[in-house]
């Protein structure tokens, strides 16, 4: 009601000024008809209430199920086939790596699977000639035409044998496992997304070497996202939960 009030004094005084003398009015009227122009008043009503607060704050956003991508291998970058900002399928492939020297060591680990595997025929075939030998022996003692140290002779190649089958069996049973490896690092050769989501950020180039503690991307769900701020006592004393 101040500004009410205000207005109703600035227009009593005009028209005290009016009823004044002669010469005032014609001074008066002098200066109306002068280039200063009529001052214009507005009448508004006053409101009471509180002003909003704003505050600039810095803060991490972490989207929901996010995660950063690292390649599980050294190699250098050859393909990146997404962009900040893209939306990735789980298992979709990010980047590619020079594969090279990977696809050379599976080729050299799938040779050595077939050369133990040879040798596990090979002494399968001899352990089998012994022990057909072995059982001529044996009829042959049975009948007392052949001496009882020739049998144990006999019996102590086979035993021999069956133990270097047993060996090239376990020869290709590493091989095979090393094998398994040389595959999974050369299926590594290709970066795949390990969730759904949005890249948030890239941080990987063509030509780049990479290696374990070289982050490419940051992937994550922004249909819901948490904002992490830190606030001072004085700002918490002014911040109210909205119903």
């Amino acid at each position: 009601m101040s500004y009410f009030r205000l207005t109703l004094v600035f227009l009593l005084v005009l028209g005290l000024t009016a009823c004044g003398s002669s010469d005032e009015e014609e001074a008066w009227s002098g200066r109306s008809r002068g280039d200063a122009p009529t001052p214009s008043v507005e009448v508004v009503q006053t409101q009471r209430g509180s002003l909003p607060l704003e505050q600039r704050l810095s803060g991490t956003v972490q989207a929901r199920n996010q995660v950063s991508i690292y390649p599980e291998i050294t190699a250098r970058v050859e393909d990146v086939m997404a962009e900040s900002g893209d939306f990735v399928e789980r298992g979709q492939p990010l980047v590619r790596l020079r594969d090279r020297t990977y696809r050379e060591q599976v080729r050299q680990a799938e040779a050595n699977v077939s050369i133990q595997r040879a040798q596990v025929r090979q002494a399968q075939a001899q352990l089998s000639e012994l022990q057909s030998e072995l059982r001529r022996i044996e009829q042959l003692a049975d009948r007392e035409f052949s001496s009882r140290q020739q049998l144990e002779a006999l019996q102590a190649q086979v035993e021999g044998a069956e133990a270097d089958v047993a060996a090239a069996e376990a020869q290709v049973e590493q091989a095979e496992s090393t094998l398994s490896e040389r595959q999974a690092d050369l299926a590594q050769t290709v970066v795949r997304s390990p969730v759904t989501g949005r890249i948030g950020r890239r941080d990987v180039e063509i030509g780049q070497r990479v290696d374990g503690a070289s982050r490419l991307f940051d992937v994550g769900d922004l249909s819901f996202v948490r904002v992490r701020v830190s606030l001072t006592d004085e700002m918490l004393s002014r911040i109210q939960e909205k119903p």
